[in-house]
């Protein structure tokens, strides 16, 4: 999975190395597709709104592999993803992931990706910590290039109800591959895009955005928030959730 599931991959390492023993090396970050970016990068001009984001993760014949829900905040570039793993589905999140993860208060958390800012801020509120990480690289990459952007009509349909036009687009950087994506624009929404479809390495991520509010998110919303301590890496928060477990009665 690449950074469009990267809190859902991310949550699950940290409950498999949880499970271990011995102190876990800190998780690398995938070096990503570029795809969120890209998503972001169509979202330019666009006045701050909030929305229910639908995240399905699609495999061979689009099976759904994952499917996930979780609250959605855009303002000047920046965008807030909050996620709780009691609103996924996947099979690799049986009851006693979801358990051993709540145990851990990890099972809900808040990512702010800052552009401006290179970075990617993980929050767990349950553990009132936070950590800042560099964006993956190729995402990185996107925001910081001049990009080329081909549109391609591609018909008209309904996404909840709302009159869309479909179009094909490819964001061709200075240097490296294109990115290519399908996005559903609502004309009663200002053309707003309200589905995207993308590549997700071997999957294919379709994005979904409901019950939208031109309402603008709080920059403070994407601050670390008060009494939050922070910390330097994914491997020191996780060794601060796994201390505050009881250890269990011999």
């Amino acid at each position: 999975m690449r950074w469009i599931a990267v809190l859902v991959s991310l949550s699950l390492w940290l409950h498999a190395a949880a499970a271990e023993p011995p102190a876990p090396s800190a998780p690398g970050l995938p070096d990503g597709t570029g795809g969120l970016a890209a998503m972001l990068k169509l979202l330019e001009g666009q006045k701050p709104f909030t929305a229910k984001m639908d995240l399905r993760l699609l495999g061979v014949g689009d099976q759904e592999v994952m499917v996930s829900q979780m609250a959605f905040a855009y303002r000047d570039g920046m965008a807030r993803l909050d996620v709780d793993v009691a609103k996924m589905q996947s099979e690799k999140l049986t009851p006693q992931v979801i358990a051993a993860m709540r145990t851990l208060k990890l099972d809900q958390s808040i990512a702010c990706l800052l552009p401006k800012q290179n970075t990617l801020r993980t929050i767990y509120p349950g553990l009132r910590a936070y950590c800042d990480m560099p964006m993956p690289p190729r995402d990185a990459a996107v925001f910081n290039a001049k990009l080329k952007i081909a549109i391609t009509p591609d018909g008209t349909e309904k996404i909840l109800g709302l009159a869309c036009q479909r179009q094909r687009v490819t964001l061709t950087p200075e240097k490296g591959e294109p990115i290519k994506l399908r996005v559903w624009r609502a004309e009663a929404l200002d053309a707003l895009p309200v589905q995207y479809e993308m590549p997700e390495g071997r999957f294919k991520a379709r994005l979904l955005l409901s019950n939208l509010q031109w309402t603008p998110p709080e920059l403070s919303d994407f601050a670390p928030p008060n009494g939050h301590r922070k910390f330097p890496s994914l491997q020191a928060l996780l060794k601060e959730a796994k201390s505050q477990v009881p250890a269990p009665k011999k």
